[in-house]
């Protein structure tokens, strides 16, 4: 690997940098080279540079739930709580995409489980949004507030992508009588719940992080929903 050469002869992490403008620590987080994350850091690299996304290694690293890498970038000082551009934390990106051992990783690290990223969704929102029931239960297990709500007044039950995820959020102690901020109010657990229609889970238009499902607004996950 071209990392771990780099890592071998030398190379001046701090100033080096690779593909895409990623440096050499983020490349190593991305293929999941737990080995060589440490070898950079002893050699120097700066384990909580950001790119223009204001994402670091750590962030690279929980997207693609690698979590070998997860547990080399915070041995070697990771900030474990780091808010990129969009209010992101490492825990909130490995949510998103459901990556259950790196989030083990990340809690055990001492992440703070209610972080919300810049529209108010925390880790939980983020996992019931796209359907990762195990995650849910794992951030559940760890504290997360199943009735935290984004700045729009809407909770994860809302947003919950599949009837399992509703089902999770329910037993944990979801609010199924709450009202939600937008125009719709969250069914019984009889009937099922809405989800919301944008997406808290990831960021907006445009330049916006491309992690999220986007769901239809007040569709009716029962028999018969509507979406």
């Amino acid at each position: 690997m071209a990392v771990q050469a780099a890592a071998q002869d030398g190379v001046d992490m701090k100033e080096e940098e690779a593909k895409g403008g990623e440096r050499w620590l983020a490349v190593a987080a991305n293929e999941g080279l737990g080995e060589t994350v440490r070898a950079l850091a002893v050699a120097g690299a700066e384990v909580d540079h950001a790119d223009d996304k204001g994402e670091t290694a750590l962030n690279v690293a929980a997207q693609k739930g690698r979590a070998e890498a997860v547990g080399a970038l915070v041995t070697a000082g990771a900030a474990v709580d780091h808010l990129d551009n969009e209010g992101y934390t490492a825990l909130l990106d490995a949510a998103v995409n459901g990556h259950v051992e790196a989030i083990k990783a990340l809690l055990e690290a001492g992440a703070e489980v209610d972080v919300a990223n810049n529209n108010g969704c925390p880790a939980v929102y983020a996992a019931a949004q796209n359907g990762h029931v195990e995650a849910i239960k794992t951030l559940v297990e760890a504290g997360a507030d199943v009735n935290h709500t984004d700045h729009d007044g809407d909770t994860a039950l809302f947003a919950a992508a599949t009837e399992e995820a509703i089902k999770a959020l329910v037993e944990a102690g979801a609010d199924v009588n709450q009202q939600q901020g937008r125009d719709c109010a969250v069914f019984n657990s009889r009937r099922g719940a809405h989800r919301g229609g944008r997406a808290c889970a990831g960021g907006g238009g445009g330049g916006g992080k491309p992690r999220q499902q986007r769901r239809p607004h007040c569709a009716v996950l029962s028999s018969g929903a509507r979406v």
